[in-house]
């Protein structure tokens, strides 16, 4: 606003005196704050001021900012007030727009009403309560105001800073931005939290918590874990034993554990986890419904499918009867209950879960979320499996190259999908393009996960099948034997894939 090109003293003609500063002055100077429409405008206009210049301030954010004990009559008249001053420019929406030279301005001649304080602890408030409801549509309107605040308190590294890296971390989570958005702003959280308040703190822990969420979704499993275990510990010396917090803590730690294979200790911590919420919030509490999707994942894995069910059963009743069908977590209930169904050989059933589940993460996430493509992955899998195998091919090409486009080619998330395709050949005689893909498949898991894993030990079983199909049958003894080893060591001898491995290695015996 200071630079030349703004202000001049050379003569000018029609003896008006081109100072945007001064001109935008005049115009502020108009607002009596004696007057309550004229003080709220101009309050109003301190909160916009601290909103991105970018976009405009809506609705609803602006109505938020309102002073405890004012009338809401007034806010229509005081947004009015400033249009007619020519301060504000208003869009189709009723949202405002505040030019960056007024907003510079303006910031100066309201720095001491606490407006920036009052735009990030209302922004930090309703994105929090979206982020509860795991409900992405609202703060979608406000996105660009929340990166704004949350990049302009940054330097300051104080607690509302912090406050604002979690609740954009937590939402760029549940968007499905894991790389590039939840895991900078939860990695900068919990590092401004630990020099705030200190590593122990119990405000640390809960940005300790959703950084290891993200370190999942990213398949960073280690890094998850060491988050997982540091929120533990605090909340373990912090908090009373049936503190829902620590019930969070262990629910989590248990989903990691199984997503490594540790079933056992993944068990304990569920187990732990539904204990504390069944006492404290009871059995129809969303996160009890939560932990009961948890257990029945953990059990499908364990090859228990009737607990799996029951619980799966559960969580997708609680969610429906809470959220309705049109909700997210309604969805994931009904995937999961889909993966139960599908093992089980119910295999319409399973397609009409993963229909649903699909249709409504597709209409409330997006085509390219990742919960998305699970569903349509598993779609394609079960289409396979009820002999449609070109549906299952279309399926499974999309979700697999938009997979790779948002995680990279060495993915564990494009290995499902290259699996299933592998699998999808194999049963349409293309042995060279079903190779290819299991072979890819299995690189990735073996990247991701390592090479004494379950899903490793689905992809060598698959070769397995493959070169018995080209009566390659020494090779395909050699895959089902190492796929019942894996197998053997992570669920034991009674679990039915060890079972269906031994029972392919012996058929070949004397064959190989």
């Amino acid at each position: 606003m200071n630079h030349e090109s703004l202000q001049t003293e050379s003569y000018s003609p029609t003896t008006h005196e081109s100072n945007v500063r001064q001109t935008i002055s005049v115009n502020c100077q108009q607002l009596h704050t004696a007057v309550p429409i004229d003080h709220l405008a101009k309050w109003l206009l301190a909160c916009i001021s601290h909103l991105s210049p970018a976009s405009p301030a809506p609705p609803e954010i602006l109505q938020a900012l309102l002073p405890e004990g004012t009338n809401p009559a007034l806010f229509d008249p005081a947004l009015q007030r400033l249009l007619q001053l020519g301060l504000i420019t208003a869009t189709a929406n009723h949202s405002a727009r505040l030019h960056p030279l007024v907003a510079e301005y303006v910031l100066e001649w309201t720095r001491d009403l606490g407006a920036q304080t009052a735009v990030e602890e209302i922004l930090i408030t309703l994105t929090s309560e979206g982020n509860n409801q795991r409900s992405l549509e609202p703060a979608r309107h406000w996105q660009p105001h929340l990166f704004y605040v949350t990049t302009t308190a940054l330097p300051r590294e104080d607690a509302r800073a912090a406050q604002l890296c979690l609740v954009l971390g937590q939402h760029l989570w549940l968007s499905s931005d894991y790389f590039n958005g939840a895991r900078y702003y939860l990695e900068t959280a919990v590092a401004i939290q630990e020099k705030v308040v200190g590593p122990e703190h119990l405000h640390t822990a809960v940005c300790l918590e959703w950084l290891g969420r993200t370190y999942i979704s990213c398949q960073e499993f280690e890094h998850g874990r060491t988050c997982f275990e540091r929120a533990l510990s605090i909340h373990q010396q912090q908090l009373s034993p049936q503190d829902v917090q620590l019930a969070a803590t262990h629910n989590h730690l248990g989903i990691l554990l199984f997503t490594m294979g540790e079933l056992e200790p993944a068990h304990a911590h569920l187990a732990r986890a539904h204990h504390i919420y069944l006492h404290t919030l009871g059995s129809t509490h969303a996160d009890t419904g939560f932990n009961h999707h948890c257990l029945g994942l953990n059990f499908l894995l364990q090859g228990k499918y009737e607990l799996a069910e029951s619980h799966s059963s559960q969580a997708m009743h609680i969610a429906q009867q809470i959220y309705g069908l049109m909700h997210s977590d309604t969805a994931r209930a009904a995937n999961a209950l889909g993966l139960i169904h599908q093992r089980q050989e119910k295999l319409e059933s399973a397609r009409q879960l993963f229909q649903y589940a699909y249709t409504t993460r597709l209409q409330l996430l997006g085509e390219g979320q990742s919960e998305t493509l699970t569903s349509l992955n598993n779609l394609g899998s079960v289409y396979r499996e009820l002999g449609d195998l070109a549906q299952a091919a279309n399926h499974l090409h999309a979700a697999a190259a938009k997979w790779e486009a948002v995680f990279g080619p060495e993915s564990g998330y494009v290995a499902l999908a290259l699996n299933n395709l592998g699998l999808v050949y194999r049963d349409l005689g293309d042995y060279a393009a079903s190779q290819s893909y299991l072979e890819r498949a299995l690189h990735n898991r073996r990247h991701t996960y390592g090479e004494r894993h379950f899903y490793t030990a689905d992809t060598l079983h698959n070769l397995g099948t493959l070169a018995q199909a080209q009566e390659n049958f020494a090779l395909a003894q050699e895959c089902y034997g190492r796929a019942w080893r894996i197998r053997l060591q992570i669920f034991g001898p009674d679990h039915p894939l060890v079972q269906q491995s031994q029972q392919a290695v012996t058929a070949l015996d004397g064959r190989a």
